[in-house]
């Protein structure tokens, strides 16, 4: 298992001169790649390590190593998203700077990383629910006033216990209701669709205006916004987990954003917080020896969960009224339904 904890660390100019150096470092190693049109992390240390180490001596030499791994990283991810075979990623603060053990050490609350300047050490309140933790690696990011660590954390995980058909829940996620549940429990997303519209109008009237307070403002706004999704991702998660239930089955959306689409729909799918949700599922069903297995989103919609009939004409709106043998039921409850029964399936092979 792996957590990430957030650290703030006194503002330190031999940090900023750090990270600041790293994005000159990003630079070289994203201009490489392009050029050689390559993503590979042997061929790129092999074109540019040493000249690296010529252009920036005061570097740390694994950290020249650590960004250009997160170079190759950058173009792979943008190939596999936009098709783009010879991808330039391009420098963001706030990506950050990332160390790995080998720059970076961490023992209770002292912290020991690699600066422009040498290594320097600072102490910090560690958080006790991680003392039994290892800290594996962290991502230093610094802003106007601060500097900020995200160290990451990492314990073996506890082993996944044996579970059967009856601990299967199936997990439909929508726009209408955020999960609906093969154990007939619904959540609706109303508020939760109020808040971002209001969230929507404001951040619209603040464009609108261009000023650097509406800019600011702007800012203060998505972060509240997100913020609040990501609360109610939580208790969602949190309350799932906690439940009876071993074995989450949940529909693989992957690409569900790809394709031509209207614009309301374009918006209404991009607005969808379904990854986020899923990855809290995951995470908090793993520390406790739970999983979450995933399904083929095919046909779960207007199959039938009591006869097996499949038709479009079966789903009409948020209601489903089977055309073959007539049973009728929430549209989202029937499809958390099938969910459950192909995550069935899938243990099953799994177990096999």
């Amino acid at each position: 298992m792996i957590r990430t904890v957030k650290y703030l660390l006194p503002y330190d100019r031999s940090l900023a001169d750090t990270v600041k150096l790293g994005e000159e470092v990003f630079r070289f190693w994203s201009d490489l790649a392009h050029e050689h049109q390559t993503s590979g992390k042997f061929d790129l240390h092999h074109l540019g390590y040493y000249k690296a180490r010529e252009l920036f001596p005061s570097f740390n030499s694994m950290l020249i190593l650590t960004v250009r791994d997160t170079v190759s990283e950058c173009r792979k991810s943008i190939r596999s998203r936009t098709g783009d075979k010879n991808p330039h990623p391009k420098v963001h603060s706030s990506r950050g700077l990332r160390y790995n053990s080998c720059c970076f050490t961490m023992k209770g609350g002292k912290i020991s990383i690699s600066t422009v300047d040498g290594r320097k050490k600072y102490q910090v309140i560690p958080n006790p629910s991680y003392a039994d933790w290892k800290a594996i690696s962290c991502v230093l990011k610094v802003t106007k006033d601060k500097c900020i660590l995200h160290v990451q954390y990492e314990k073996e995980s506890p082993p996944v216990k044996e579970w059967t058909s009856s601990d299967v829940l199936g997990i439909d996620r929508g726009i209408t209701n955020i999960i609906a549940t093969s154990d007939n429990k619904l959540v609706n997303s109303k508020h939760l669709r109020n808040v971002k519209g209001k969230y929507r109008h404001v951040r619209s009237e603040l464009q609108s205006k261009g000023t650097r307070s509406a800019s600011r403002r702007y800012r203060a706004i998505s972060g509240k916004e997100r913020r609040f999704v990501r609360d109610v991702n939580h208790c969602i998660s949190k309350t799932l987990v906690e439940s009876d239930y071993g074995v989450f089955a949940l529909e693989d959306l992957k690409g569900i954003r790809k394709g031509r689409k209207n614009k309301a729909t374009r918006k209404t799918i991009g607005s969808w917080s379904f990854n986020q949700l899923q990855e809290f599922i995951e995470y908090k069903a793993e520390a406790v020896g739970k999983q979450a297995v995933y399904v083929d989103p095919k046909f779960t919609s207007q199959q039938c969960s009591h006869c097996g009939h499949t038709a479009k004409k079966n789903r009409q709106g948020s209601s489903f009224l089977c055309t073959s043998c007539g049973f009728s039921l929430n549209a989202d409850l029937n499809a958390s339904r099938n969910i459950a029964r192909l995550g069935i399936a899938r243990l099953c092979r799994a177990g096999s």
